[in-house]
C-alpha cells in the first residue's frame, strides 16, 4: 500500500495541515494566489500517464485537508474567502485608491524615485473623495503592491531590477517545477509568494523575505536532470585518486606552478572581510540606534516625573545619536510640544520653542514631503510675518489635504489676512473630513454669510454636517440648513459618505423631529431600527419623540428593548422614570372643582 512508507504518509498529512491553515487564516490574496501556483505548476508537470497518480495525489491531500476543516469548524460561506466572488467588492475596494497614490509620485521622480519609506508620504497627499477613507490619524506606509512600492520609492531602475529578479525567479521555477517533487513544492511557493506581492507587501515582512530567498537558494541548487545525468550509484561514486606519499599538497601545488587554489583563498579572504566590515558596520548603527531609543524611552519616564528639562536634553542627545533619522528628530519636536503646552515656566516654553523652530528647519531640508515640519515652523517660529505663516501653511496643505487640523488653521490664517472668500474652501474640507472644529466656524461665521454661503460655499454635501450644523445655529437659519438636509438625503446615492444600515432613514427622523414633525420622524426612525435593531441611541430618541406625542405604550416598549440590551443604560432609566410619572400623572382623578 502506498501508506506503507511512512515518511510519505506524514508528507500528505504535513501538506494537508499546511493548506487547511492557509484556508483558516482567510487571506484572500494568500489563497488565490496559492491557487494559481498550483494551477501552474500543476499543469507544467502534467502527463496523461500519471493522471491516475496525480488525482491520487489530490485525493489524498484533500482527506486532511477538509478534516482539519471540519475539526476546526470552519466555514467558508461566512468567512472573509466568499468575498471572492463578489465582483462589487473589487470596485470599492482600498486598493485602488493606495495604487492611485504610488503613481503621483512617478512623473516628478521618473527614473530613481523618491527615496526608501516615502510612499506613507505619498498616501496623504493623494485625497482620496471617500469621507470615510480618510482619517487624519491614520495612513498607509504601503501600497499593497510590491512593483507599485518600489517604482514609487525607487522609480524605474528599482523597478525594472526588481521585474528582473522576478522574471529570474519564474524562469526557475518553470524549468525546476519538473525534476521533482522538491522542486514544484519550491516553484508552488515562489510563484504564490510572486503573485500575492501584486496585491500586498509580504516581501517587506522579514520572515516572508528570508523565507523566500532560502527557497530559491534551494531551488536554483537542483541538478538539471538530463539524459546523461541520472541519479545512479555509479553516478555518484568516484574513483579514489592516488596520493603520493611523503610529499605534501602545498609541494605538490607549488611544483606544478597552477595557482588556482592560490586564487580562491585570496578570493574567500577577501569575501571574509567585505563580511566582517559589514558585521561590524551594522552592529555599530544598531548599537546608535539602541542608545537613541533607550534615551526616547528615558525622555517619556521624565516626562512622567515632570523633569522636563532633563526630558529636553534627552531627547536632544537622541537627535544627536542618530541624526540621520527624520522620525526621532519628529519625535524630539513632539516632545518639546508637549513642554511647551503644559503650564511650564517661561523659560522652559521659549525653550522648547527654539527646539521646535531649530528641528523644523532640518526636517524641510531632510524630509520636505513630510507637511509636519511645515505646521510646525508657522505655529511656533516668532520671526514669521504673517504672509510667511501663511505660505508655510498652504505648504503643508498641499501635503497633506485631508488635515482637518491643518484645514482649519489654514482657513483661520486666511481670515487674518480679511479674506472670508479663501477662508471657506479651507474650513469646507476641513467639515468634510472632521467635524471638531464646527462650533468654532459656526461662532466665528454667525451673522458673517448668508443662507446661500452657508450652504453652498462653507458646508460640504455631507447631511451629517449639514445637520450637525444646524444645531450650532439659531433660527431662521437653522431651519433652513435643515431643509438642506433633507434635500442632500433625498438624493444618497451623490453622497461621497458610505452610511451604515439605516442611518439615513434614522438621520432623517432626526431632521423632521428638529423641525417638528413628530409624526414624520417617528415613522422614518423606525426605518431606521428596523435596519440596526440594536441602536440603544436611536431607540431612546424614539421613545423621547413619543414621550412628547404622548404615546406612552411606544415610548415604554421602546425603553423595554433598551434596557434588555443594555440593563445598566443611566439614560433609558432616568427616561422609564419620566414616563412612569407621566402614566401616573395621566390616570391620576382630577380634582373636583370648588363651586
Amino acid at each position: 500500500m502506498i501508506f506503507n512508507d511512512a515518511a510519505f504518509a506524514w508528507l500528505i498529512a504535513a501538506i494537508g495541515i499546511m493548506l487547511s491553515s492557509l484556508l483558516i487564516c482567510v487571506s484572500r490574496g494568500g489563497v488565490l494566489s496559492a491557487f494559481l501556483a498550483i494551477c501552474i505548476v500543476g499543469a507544467l508537470r502534467f502527463r496523461i500517464a500519471e493522471a491516475g497518480r496525480s488525482v491520487l495525489l489530490a485525493v489524498l491531500i484533500g482527506v486532511p485537508l477538509a478534516t482539519m476543516l471540519i475539526w476546526v469548524g470552519f466555514n467558508l460561506q461566512e468567512s472573509r474567502l466568499s468575498m471572492l466572488t463578489e465582483s462589487d467588492r473589487y470596485s470599492t475596494d482600498g486598493r485602488w485608491h493606495l495604487w492611485e497614490a504610488a503613481l503621483v509620485s512617478v512623473p516628478q521622480f521618473l527614473w530613481f524615485g523618491s527615496g526608501g519609506e516615502t510612499y506613507q508620504f505619498w498616501e496623504t497627499i493623494h485625497h482620496a473623495g471617500d469621507v470615510s477613507w480618510n482619517q487624519s490619524d491614520m495612513y498607509s506606509l504601503r501600497a499593497d503592491n510590491e512593483f507599485l512600492d518600489v517604482l514609487s520609492e525607487y522609480g524605474l531602475v528599482g523597478l525594472v531590477g526588481l521585474s528582473l529578479m522576478a522574471a529570474a525567479v519564474c524562469v526557475q521555477s518553470f524549468r525546476s517545477s519538473r525534476q521533482s517533487g522538491l522542486a514544484a513544492g519550491g516553484a508552488i511557493g515562489l510563484l504564490a509568494v510572486l503573485m500575492h506581492s501584486m496585491v500586498d507587501f509580504g516581501l517587506r515582512v522579514p520572515a516572508t523575505g528570508v523565507m523566500a530567498l532560502v527557497v530559491t537558494m534551494l531551488l536554483c541548487s537542483q541538478t538539471p536532470r538530463t539524459p546523461g545525468n541520472r541519479s545512479s550509484k555509479h553516478s555518484l561514486t568516484r574513483k579514489k585518486q592516488p596520493r603520493s606519499s611523503g610529499v605534501p599538497a602545498y609541494a605538490q601545488l607549488a611544483a606544478s606552478g597552477s595557482t588556482p587554489k592560490s586564487i580562491s583563498y585570496v578570493q574567500w579572504t577577501l569575501l571574509a572581510v567585505v563580511v566582517v566590515t559589514i558585521a561590524f558596520s551594522s552592529i555599530r548603527i544598531r548599537r546608535r540606534y539602541f542608545e537613541a531609543e533607550n534615551a526616547r524611552r528615558s525622555a517619556q519616564e521624565h516626562i512622567e516625573n515632570l523633569a522636563y528639562d532633563e526630558a529636553l536634553s534627552t531627547m536632544e542627545h537622541a537627535v544627536t545619536v542618530i541624526p540621520e533619522d527624520a522620525l526621532m528628530r519628529m519625535e524630539a519636536v513632539r516632545v518639546a510640544e508637549y513642554v511647551r503646552d503644559h503650564f511650564q515656566s517661561q523659560r522652559q516654553k521659549n525653550a522648547a520653542t527654539k527646539m521646535i523652530v531649530d528641528h523644523s528647519q532640518v526636517l524641510m531640508q531632510q524630509c520636505p514631503l513630510d507637511w509636519k515640519a511645515y505646521t510646525w515652523r508657522a505655529q511656533h517660529d516668532s520671526t514669521l510675518d504673517p504672509a510667511s505663516q501663511l505660505a508655510f501653511i498652504r505648504k503643508a496643505r498641499s501635503l497633506h489635504p485631508g488635515q482637518p487640523d491643518l484645514a482649519y488653521l489654514a482657513g483661520k490664517l486666511e481670515l487674518a489676512q480679511g479674506s472670508i472668500e479663501t477662508a471657506l474652501p479651507h474650513w469646507q474640507e476641513s467639515l468634510s473630513v472632521s467635524r471638531k472644529h464646527l462650533p468654532q466656524i459656526c461662532q466665528m461665521m454667525q451673522g458673517r454669510l448668508s443662507t446661500e454661503q452657508w450652504t453652498n460655499e462653507l458646508l460640504p454635501e455631507d447631511p451629517v454636517v449639514t445637520f450637525a450644523t444646524a444645531t450650532e445655529l439659531p433660527s431662521p437659519l437653522r431651519e433652513s440648513i435643515l431643509e438642506r438636509t433633507l434635500t442632500l438625503l433625498a438624493n444618497p446615492d451623490r453622497l461621497s459618505r458610505k452610511p451604515s444600515p439605516g442611518q439615513w432613514d434614522a438621520l432623517r427622523g432626526e431632521t423632521l423631529a428638529e423641525l417638528k414633525q413628530y409624526d414624520r420622524g417617528i415613522a422614518m426612525m423606525r426605518r431606521g431600527i428596523n435596519e440596526q435593531p440594536d441602536n440603544i441611541d436611536w431607540r431612546l430618541k424614539l421613545a423621547t419623540w413619543c414621550l412628547r406625542e404622548q404615546r406612552l405604550e411606544e415610548a415604554v416598549r421602546e425603553i423595554r428593548i433598551a434596557l434588555t440590551l443594555e440593563p445598566d443604560n443611566r439614560k433609558a432609566s432616568e427616561l422609564q422614570k419620566i414616563v412612569s410619572q407621566e402614566k401616573a400623572r395621566l390616570q391620576s382623578p382630577q380634582t373636583a372643582t370648588p363651586e
